[in-house]
């Protein structure tokens, strides 16, 4: 294995673990909706997020599918498919913490 496919590798392995640990968040932020009265502002930004979560999904899996021939493509992408994963954190994580108080601001 070249040194481009072990990174492209590496790259897709942590976007694996970015997806997992969204999908973690997104599981507790529709376990809080379903236990309380969640507001339709954060019921919407749930299901948003959960639609830019299966989008990237889809992209991350695309490229782990063409191996190593996406290698440069993997590593041209890398900083924008990190920050895209990161940032649908972040929103999840303040979605959690706001409460229902978010979607009432």
């Amino acid at each position: 294995m070249d040194e481009t496919t072990r990174l492209a590798e590496q790259r897709i392995l942590e976007w694996e673990s970015r997806l997992k640990h969204i999908d973690e968040l997104m599981e507790r932020a529709a376990r809080a909706q379903a236990i309380g009265s969640a507001e339709a502002g954060a019921r919407d930004r749930l299901r948003q997020a959960r639609e830019r979560r299966d989008r990237l999904a889809l992209e991350v899996q695309s490229l782990r599918e063409r191996g190593a021939q996406a290698s440069d493509e993997v590593i041209a992408r890398s900083g924008g498919l990190r920050k895209m994963l990161d940032l649908l954190g972040q929103e999840l994580s303040n979605l959690l913490t706001q409460g229902p108080r978010a979607s009432a601001e």
